[in-house]
């Protein structure tokens, strides 16, 4: 007999591409557990309303752009399941790989949060683990055709000079997808609130270690993700990048 669990989602949203985040949505609601998936729109304008017409979403307009972990923190008093995704809307998977993602969490005790493998839609592999950064590394990641001369360093970071079909612990999961036992995720009171966006992610990592939990990778249960690298092209997000990198060094130095 099936062990009963619950599992909620939330998205949160900023003028995407309604394409892609249909397909997140359904990836989610088929899930035979999912009880609820909160849409959380930061967007200028009410362009989603009324778009998502199914009992287990629930869209929530905040009225200004809250930025990512804020976003995601905005139904953290709601939550009662057992699980809860960190999901972008730009991710799409199938709903066996994803109970097959429950019950490694349900057998480990000590983990807190766990990342899939993560692969673009062409099916190559897409980076999602990395060791904790040091300042260099984040920098060598935006010296563009230079980074060529540091890429031992970088595949070092990435895990890619291990077996990466073996690892387990890792130091951190890209928030892309990042699925929480919920009373971790509310135990961490979620997102650190200073972050708009960026480094967010490796941060909240950081947290599940402060408290005592692991971070888990799944090698045998891929997802497929878009990734855009927005702050790449925007000059808005990149500075935004680089005020979350400040906030995050100045916090754990």
């Amino acid at each position: 007999m099936k062990e009963k669990f619950s599992v909620s989602a939330t998205i949160v949203l900023y003028n995407n591409n309604l394409e892609k985040l249909n397909k997140a949505i359904e990836s989610f609601l088929n899930v035979e557990n999912a009880s609820v998936l909160y849409l959380v729109d930061n967007s200028p304008t009410k362009i989603f309303e009324g778009k998502f017409n199914h009992p287990k979403i629930n869209y929530i307009y905040t009225g200004k752009n809250l930025g990512f972990g804020n976003g995601h923190n905005y139904i953290l008093n709601q939550l009662t399941s057992d699980f809860h995704l960190i999901l972008n809307p730009d991710v799409y998977f199938d709903a066996f790989v994803f109970e097959k993602m429950i019950q490694k969490l349900q057998k480990n005790e000590k983990v807190g949060v766990l990342g899939p493998k993560v692969l673009y839609p062409n099916g190559d592999l897409q980076p999602s683990i990395r060791k904790f950064p040091t300042v260099f590394d984040l920098i060598i990641r935006r010296t563009g055709p230079f980074k060529r001369f540091f890429q031992k360093r970088i595949e070092k970071e990435e895990y890619l000079d291990l077996d990466i079909n073996k690892i387990s612990q890792v130091d951190y999961v890209l928030g892309c997808f990042q699925l929480f036992k919920t009373n971790v995720f509310k135990e961490l009171k979620g997102f650190d609130p200073r972050y708009f966006m960026y480094l967010e992610d490796i941060d909240i990592c950081k947290e599940v270690y402060k408290h005592g939990y692991t971070v888990m990778f799944s090698p045998d249960t891929p997802i497929y993700h878009y990734y855009e690298r927005a702050s790449s092209k925007n000059l808005s997000l990149f500075l935004a990048h680089i005020k979350s990198a400040f906030q995050y060094f100045c916090k754990w130095k």
